[in-house]
């Protein structure tokens, strides 16, 4: 990741932004003021508004040769299962990471499912028995859930939450996961062949400790094995506790 590049939650998708090469055109204010950055007639900076063009062609092509028209949603939908590596997971850092063209381009004309995921919303913080809620239009063969690190760096293994052929909705013990920990929850819509068609992804921090404290609502749920620590800091001293 470009160390001045937009990261978050919020974010969608990548796309190149360092030391991008673009044209220059003569007498232009770029070409008068921007001379460290000229090389054999080009201009070569860095910055999202380097990055932006070119999502915003590929789109553009697909407006101009699909046969379906490109709103708002579809274009939305085409970019979240167009990144290139299909194992690829939503992060803070990457969104749903680099678009591939040709697979965009492919699935132009493509009858497109839609997911939405209406709980939790993004940016919570969530506790206990958790169910996530989605709304989905249009058709599709299996729904899979997964769980993974929000981050790129975080060091968090990928769990399948839930795996079905229709999605009503996933029942999460957070208890699988770690306290103070933000992950992505991610839904994938898949065709017959495996291909994802539609997915949507919220990022939520788990916080149990409070919730184990005040024992206010269930944190396990039936078929939970309970053996695992927490820390808590009390006067200075690290104290180890089981939940058990």
């Amino acid at each position: 990741k470009s160390g001045f590049s937009n990261y978050g939650s919020i974010l969608d998708i990548a796309a190149p932004g360092s030391n991008t090469i673009s044209l220059l055109s003569e007498g232009s204010y770029m070409e008068a003021n921007y001379q460290p950055y000229i090389y054999e007639g080009y201009l070569i900076i860095s910055g999202t508004s380097m990055a932006s063009p070119h999502i915003a062609g590929i789109l553009a092509g697909i407006k101009s040769s699909s046969s379906v028209e490109l709103d708002t949603q579809r274009a939305r939908a085409l970019l979240k299962i167009s990144q290139k590596n299909d194992n690829q997971f939503f992060t803070e850092d990457f969104g749903y990471g680099k678009i591939d063209q040709k697979k965009m381009f492919d699935s132009r004309d493509s009858v497109l499912p839609v997911v939405n995921i209406t709980n939790p919303i993004n940016g919570s913080v969530i506790s206990g028995l958790q169910n996530l809620e989605a709304s989905i239009s249009g058709e599709y063969e299996s729904v899979t859930v997964t769980a993974s690190g929000a981050r790129s760096g975080d060091d968090v293994d990928l769990i399948e939450v839930c795996s079905s052929a229709v999605f009503e909705t996933c029942e999460i013990s957070t208890s699988h996961f770690k306290d103070g920990q933000d992950y992505s929850f991610e839904i994938r819509l898949s065709d017959v062949d495996g291909n994802i068609i539609s997915r949507d992804a919220v990022v939520a921090s788990i916080n149990n400790l409070d919730l184990i404290l005040s024992d206010s609502k269930p944190l396990y749920g039936s078929k939970d094995t309970l053996s695992f620590y927490y820390s808590i800091g009390i006067d200075s001293q690290d104290v180890d506790y089981r939940v058990a």
